[in-house]
């Protein structure tokens, strides 16, 4: 069956993307069900949705629908839409994320979550990705938690704010809580379905919000699903054929709200680094899954210096995961770390200002010991396979 869009209005100089309005992933695409084309202006790319809601097959004709728009856009910019109207048609695979080449439309809403300190430099690159993205932008929302940065990031963020057909909600902090506690606080400000989390210093592909609601929207039991970071792909592993991973990276990520509401969110007193692998481990005992979706890629200027150690990242590593096996690891785990790090404060470091980071997070992690033991003893237990340490690491890596 053929359905031509002849009488919408022509726009010019414009490229028309023809796309499905998927349900929850356990539904097929159903009669009377709107389709739309996403129109993308050259100069301003402004995003237009028309819907097409007067397409109503009935279960007698065909299931196939081809859209065409041959009336008012040249054959070469035309790309056409096979659309299931029964239960011929849903979303399956591996658990890696849709079909490549599949541009979809928003079905669920998402809060994008952006924690930001020091970041002006980054920020264009982000906003322009967002503008980019092939989501209907009804279903978006963006909300930039700021940690107190002494450059403008904030000034830039609201000049970038400005170009976005989405609404944008600035929250300046007035102490820096860290990426977790950030994090926390943009995800309170919202009420979306799910949530996406990106760090400041990453740019989405334009179709990774899509790919990552995908993935969740294929099973209720999974709540948080990464997208695979480019040019240097995080070396955890992962199931190739479910997509299941230990752990999921808060560098892009995408959380069910209603499975943070159940666990909670980050424990902001990871500061930063390592709250992801607790969040993930917590959804993980508390029946959820949770995937790698290596068909959704960001772009992540993380530097790769050889031979340079981020002192932030070293410090927080330590202390945090000293708090990670107090909470999760038995014994001989317990002592196995808290020996290792030990030798290395006294002996190993042969760095003297990466040696004093050492000792000062050997310290300040007694501070926390209380509350590690603490939620040792309240939250349940799990056998879960991907929840397991790997020498300093967490999980099993490729390489």
């Amino acid at each position: 069956m053929r359905r031509n869009i002849d009488d919408c209005e022509p726009i010019d100089n414009s490229i028309a993307f023809a796309f499905v309005a998927f349900g929850d992933g356990n539904q097929s695409f159903l009669p009377g069900q709107s389709l739309g084309i996403e129109v993308f202006p050259a100069e301003n790319r402004a995003k237009v949705v028309l819907l097409l809601s007067r397409i109503q097959p009935s279960h007698e004709e065909s299931a196939d629908i081809l859209i065409s728009c041959r009336g008012w856009l040249t054959v070469e910019k035309i790309v056409f839409a096979m659309v299931a109207v029964h239960d011929l048609w849903r979303i399956t695979g591996s658990g890696l994320g849709a079909p490549r080449g599949l541009l979809m439309a928003g079905g669920s809403s998402v809060d994008i979550v952006v924690v930001t300190y020091n970041s002006a430099g980054f920020l264009p690159g982000l906003f322009r990705s967002i503008r980019q993205l092939r989501y209907e932008a009804a279903k978006l929302v963006v909300y930039l938690v700021d940690n107190c940065s002494q450059d403008d990031t904030l000034a830039v963020a609201c000049r970038e704010s400005e170009l976005l057909t989405i609404p944008t909600k600035m929250i300046a902090s007035p102490r820096n809580t860290g990426f977790a506690g950030g994090v926390n606080q943009g995800i309170a400000e919202g009420q979306g379905e799910y949530i996406c989390v990106v760090n400041p210093d990453a740019e989405f592909s334009p179709d990774t919000i899509s790919q990552l609601v995908a993935v969740l929207n294929r099973d209720e039991r999974i709540a948080i699903a990464d997208a695979r970071q480019s040019p240097i792909e995080h070396p955890k592993c992962y199931d190739p054929a479910k997509g299941e991973t230990s752990w999921c990276s808060g560098a892009c990520c995408l959380l069910r709200r209603s499975a943070i509401e159940k666990v909670g969110a980050f424990d902001a007193r990871f500061f930063m680094y390592c709250e992801d692998v607790d969040l993930s481990w917590r959804l993980w005992r508390a029946g959820y899954r949770c995937l790698y979706a290596r068909d959704a890629v960001i772009l992540h200027h993380k530097p790769n210096v050889s031979g340079h150690v981020n002192e932030t990242e070293y410090f927080y590593g330590v202390r945090n995961g000293l708090l990670m096996r107090l909470i999760y690891g038995g014994l001989a785990e317990i002592l196995r770390y808290y020996y290792a790090r030990l030798m290395e404060a006294v002996y190993r470091q042969r760095d003297p200002r990466l040696r004093q980071l050492l000792r000062r997070a050997l310290l300040r992690h007694v501070l926390l010991v209380p509350h590690a033991l603490a939620r040792r003893q309240r939250e349940p237990k799990s056998d879960c396979a991907w929840i397991h340490f790997n020498g300093i690491l967490y999980g099993d890596h490729r390489w």
